[in-house]
């Protein structure tokens, strides 16, 4: 059997799905760079002279660098093979790779290499920050939404609670003498207020229903009466003006 040449070994590397790194660990414990297949060379952007035989700190350098130095140290020091994330910044966005880094011994069992294989998770990582901000979309509008219950609730019971003193006022005014005339003033005062009040109720219904917690009530009622008082509570404009109904 034919031992595989180095030329075409980097041509194996490059027919693997995935980006693949070769580190040569030195005799000083470093581990450095000494093959990338085409996956990882697409990925990183760089030319064999900007990352042969130098360390992840000298290719990258600043916290990046620093980052992926002290990862691949770990994996020297543990010798158990380690999976981790690191983020290269690019022109258009950050790119995010996850990386699962394997040591290589030789027959004496010297640690000698680490390989790592990579994938490209940006588009993973962007979906899930993207479900993290309609997630936080969703709880505001949420929040808002039970706050605005909360004010129409708030403000139909101070509402109601002098609307209820005007009814309960217009019932004693009714039981005292009046004149028709009067009678006729107390009658629209206490339509308007008990439609006043429907009104606010209707305010609460809206909000269940926004909620989905409406409830409907089937009641019978006389279309006669119903078109009385709406003459009522229109009488005082209407007479007002000199209008009249038929």
């Amino acid at each position: 059997m034919k031992r595989l040449e180095p030329s075409n070994l980097y041509s194996i590397l490059d027919a693997v799905g995935m980006a693949v790194i070769v580190l040569e660990v030195g005799d000083d414990g470093i581990p450095r760079y000494v093959a990338m297949n085409q996956r990882s060379r697409d990925a990183t952007k760089l030319s064999e002279e900007d990352w042969f035989g130098k360390t992840a700190l000298e290719i990258f350098g600043g916290t990046t660098g620093e980052h992926a130095l002290a990862l691949h140290l770990g994996v020297v020091r543990s010798e158990q093979e380690t999976t981790y994330e690191i983020h290269l910044p690019s022109v258009h966005n950050t790119l995010h790779i996850r990386t699962t880094m394997t040591p290589v011994f030789d027959a004496a069992g010297k640690l000698t290499h680490l390989v790592g294989s990579s994938a490209d998770i940006t588009s993973e990582r962007e979906r899930d920050a993207a479900l993290e901000l309609t997630k936080i979309a969703k709880e505001k509008a949420e929040d808002a939404s039970q706050a605005k219950e909360r004010f129409l609730a708030e403000m139909s019971h101070e509402i109601r609670t002098p609307m209820n003193g005007i009814l309960g006022l217009c019932e004693l005014l009714k039981e005292t003498k009046l004149d028709d005339e009067q009678t006729l003033f107390a009658n629209t005062i206490l339509s308007s207020t008990t439609a006043l009040l429907e009104m606010i109720n209707e305010v609460l219904d809206f909000a269940k229903i926004k909620a989905n917690k409406v409830s409907l009530h089937y009641e019978p009622f006389v279309l006669r009466d119903l078109i009385d008082e709406i003459r009522v509570l229109l009488s005082a404009k209407t007479s007002y003006k000199g209008l009249g109904f038929l």
